[in-house]
């Protein structure tokens, strides 16, 4: 099986907590990324699905950033995870409704041919890019940009509330959605009659 898995570098933010030869992805991408490599070097474990593209073997994960600034030296991440940075220039983010990453992760997945795209969080680039790939896609929501903005509006307001809108147009075209807490399962933009059917 060979999982393409977008999410955000934050080594990119230049933030002193954020240093090493690791993507930082964030807690749960980081555990997700670490049971990965250990399926990897456990020769008696075989992923068995007779549609996918490689057959039985063990888990194969393409971490895909887009960053702005080229990235930090990056270690081996294990013998079944390969990381791909993609350094595209700043007005091509949100400005352009985040066109630049669509546009090179396609670019990229056409290369890797992966057998599911997983997207981590709303809050910036990665929905997006999963939204308009044409493979099996699933998306994780950390946080709800909709009911966040509400409660604490978030600064600049311009950014935040674009971003709030591609969040709602990006969840209903996902084929699966992973909610972290039952508190973001109530709350997704889905529950408002957005036709999202994974979730009925």
């Amino acid at each position: 099986m060979r999982i393409a898995f977008l999410c955000v570098d934050n080594r990119e933010s230049g933030d002193p907590a954020y240093v090493g030869l690791r993507p930082h992805l964030g807690s749960a991408p980081n555990a997700l990324i670490q049971g990965f490599a250990e399926l990897g070097s456990d020769p008696s474990f075989t992923y068995q699905n007779s549609e996918s593209k490689m057959g039985s073997s063990t888990p194969e994960v393409h971490i895909i950033s887009c960053l702005k600034t080229p990235a930090p030296e990056t270690s081996p991440l294990g013998s079944n995870i390969f990381f791909h940075p993609i350094v595209l220039p700043w007005w091509s983010f949100l400005r352009t409704l985040h066109s630049g990453p669509v546009l090179a992760i396609r670019r990229l997945l056409k290369q890797i041919k992966p057998d599911i795209v997983h997207a981590q969080g709303t809050e910036r680039w990665c929905a997006m890019s999963g939204t308009l790939a044409p493979y099996p896609k699933i998306l994780t929501i950390h946080g709800n940009l909709r009911l966040i903005n509400k409660v604490t509006p978030m600064e600049p307001r311009a950014y935040w509330k674009l971003q709030e809108m591609l969040e709602t147009f990006s969840i209903p075209r996902y084929d699966g959605v992973v909610c972290i807490t039952k508190y973001t399962e109530r709350s997704r933009p889905c529950q408002k009659d957005l036709g999202c059917s994974q979730c009925r």
